[in-house]
């Protein structure tokens, strides 16, 4: 479910709104009980983003198991371990915000999650196919790692997994270029969705037989010997994009180093004082 407005501090309420809950934070410095901490990180990261009537802020949504006979213990790690793995594939770089609620019939998790990804200037959506995947694969990681759960299959048969015309089909039988290009696509628009630093990136490519390349403004990619430009392609805007990222996310670590520094010598610099107001009768006791 997505909200068109920042109304950041009524999901926060409404999630806690019960006696029973576990809270917790992805990409936040906050603690999650802190509720105008959490808020104030959730509001200033909204206001990179443009202002504009009837477009995304945040999404609110919710992960929930099966009716089952396990201990409530042992289905609140399940949960949470779920929605840290449905994280990292939904929203890496966004924020979010997780709170699980232990008091109904059946234990679920709902999560906050930002529309942009941190300090970033646009609101980032899936494709149908692209969701479907997302779920089709969390449901795979459940039945496999979880097997004292019953085995689901809500999303193997997807709106994404519709068969191909049969038109179609003869086409690209008939044009292997074409599919190798698909195929080629596809597989960048992925690592440029996941990859979060550019060894990441290379390293993912070349374990799939691609090198990647730029020469002066031009970017793309060497497969079976062949050289395939991004713009060709027409992933140049996906690239871009995934450039941008790498630069937010390099500035962040940069900002976190800083902060780290700047408060081991905000607690030097205390301590020195604390050392400096000693009176003289209180050190010769010492």
């Amino acid at each position: 479910m997505s909200r068109s407005s920042a109304s950041f501090a009524s999901l926060y309420d409404y999630l806690t709104r019960d006696s029973d809950f576990e809270l917790d934070g992805y990409n936040l410095y906050s603690s999650p009980h802190d509720r105008n901490a959490i808020v104030d990180e959730f509001m200033k990261n909204a206001d990179f983003l443009q202002r504009a009537r009837g477009k995304n802020y945040l999404y609110h949504e919710i992960i929930s198991l099966s009716k089952n006979n396990l201990p409530s213990q042992e289905q609140q790690k399940i949960l949470q371990d779920l929605a840290q793995e449905y994280l990292s594939k939904r929203a890496g770089q966004h924020l979010a915000f997780t709170a699980l609620h232990k008091d109904k019939e059946h234990m679920h998790i709902h999560l906050m999650i930002s529309a942009n990804e941190i300090t970033g200037d646009k609101r980032i959506r899936f494709s149908k196919d692209s969701f479907a995947s997302i779920q089709k694969d969390l449901e795979n990681y459940l039945n496999e790692r979880y097997p004292q759960l019953n085995p689901t299959e809500h999303y193997q048969k997807s709106k994404g997994d519709k068969k191909t015309p049969r038109k179609e089909q003869e086409m690209k039988s008939h044009n292997k270029k074409s599919s190798r290009k698909d195929e080629l696509c596809e597989t960048l628009r992925t690592v440029f969705e996941k990859a979060t630093s550019e060894e990441y990136f290379k390293n993912t490519l070349k374990n799939r037989g691609m090198e990647f390349y730029v020469r002066g403004k031009t970017a793309g990619i060497v497969f079976e010997e062949k050289k395939y430009r991004l713009n060709t392609l027409g992933l140049q805007t996906e690239y871009n994009q995934f450039v941008n990222k790498l630069e937010r996310i390099k500035n962040r670590k940069e900002k976190r180093a800083e902060s780290k520094i700047d408060s081991r010598r905000e607690q030097m610099n205390r301590t020195r004082t604390e050392k400096s107001t000693v009176k003289p009768q209180e050190r010769k006791k010492e």
